[in-house]
């Protein structure tokens, strides 16, 4: 039964396992590029003047987590 499914869906095990990780994977590229973004709007507000930087930089997150 489950392999007719997957037959006539057209769509295999791993690759319905590599689409839920790259789906995860962009949940947790999100989820990270938005809490750092917060926390550096934190650590702007609250640090003293002369620590600060004057223009907000957007990380890349490229070399841990993929595209």
């Amino acid at each position: 039964m489950m392999k007719s499914m997957i037959t006539e869906n057209g769509v295999t095990f791993k690759d319905l396992e590599k689409n839920i990780y790259a789906w995860i994977c962009q949940i947790g590229r999100q989820f990270t590029s938005e809490f750092l973004e917060r926390y550096d709007q934190m650590l702007m507000r609250e640090r003293k003047s002369k620590y600060r930087h004057k223009v907000a930089v957007r990380p890349r997150l490229k070399q841990s987590m993929g595209r």
